[in-house]
């Protein structure tokens, strides 16, 4: 059940589509491969602009999109939004979660730095104060996104959603982790 709910995911992440337009979109890509495929099956390989042995078919999905495909198919069901809610809310977590996202990025990159910096002895104070700063700015402009996020989707939904919104945001990062787990094979 699980992969299957991965599959899912990963079409609608690949064709880019929104839930609310999902059926009507995804009719129309697979139409256009489809009909592009018919077209270069007309003419020989060797005539083929930029022809790839595995042309038409989907390559891999960066797993941004995978986890943004999984944050997107739980929100409306984990907060119980209508589809007229999800519709005005959509853009406003599409961008805040590309904000976070990016702000855990640079995070990270400076914990990995400022790990690398903690195993030199010789590592002076002010490179280590230094980015001790980028971590803490990284952290606050984590909390300010999140304030961002919750301020335009806050006025599209009620109390309740709203609370419900707030456990969901603090869950999502375990239930991806656990997503994430549930499809990647064990080392070795």
């Amino acid at each position: 059940m699980k992969r299957f709910l991965i599959v899912f995911l990963v079409i609608i992440c690949a064709a880019d589509i929104g839930l609310a337009q999902g059926p009507l979109i995804a009719g129309r890509v697979a139409g256009q491969i489809g009909k592009q495929t018919r077209q270069n099956q007309k003419q020989p390989q060797s005539l083929r602009p930029n022809a790839r042995p595995n042309a038409g078919r989907p390559g891999p999905v960066p797993i941004e999109d995978v986890v943004e495909g999984f944050y997107m198919s739980q929100f409306p069901v984990m907060v119980e939004v209508d589809d007229e809610q999800f519709a005005k809310i959509m853009p406003f977590l599409r961008q805040g979660l590309r904000e976070l996202r990016e702000i855990t990025m640079r995070k990270r990159r400076a914990i990995n730095q400022l790990m690398a910096m903690t195993q030199r002895k010789d590592e002076p104070e002010e490179n280590l104060r230094r980015m001790i700063r980028e971590v803490d700015k990284a952290d606050e402009d984590y909390r300010l996104a999140l304030e961002k996020l919750y301020s335009s989707v806050d006025p599209h939904l009620t109390a309740h959603q709203q609370a419900r919104f707030r456990v969901f945001q603090d869950r999502m990062p375990q239930r991806i982790q656990q997503m994430i787990q549930s499809v990647t094979p064990p080392p070795g």
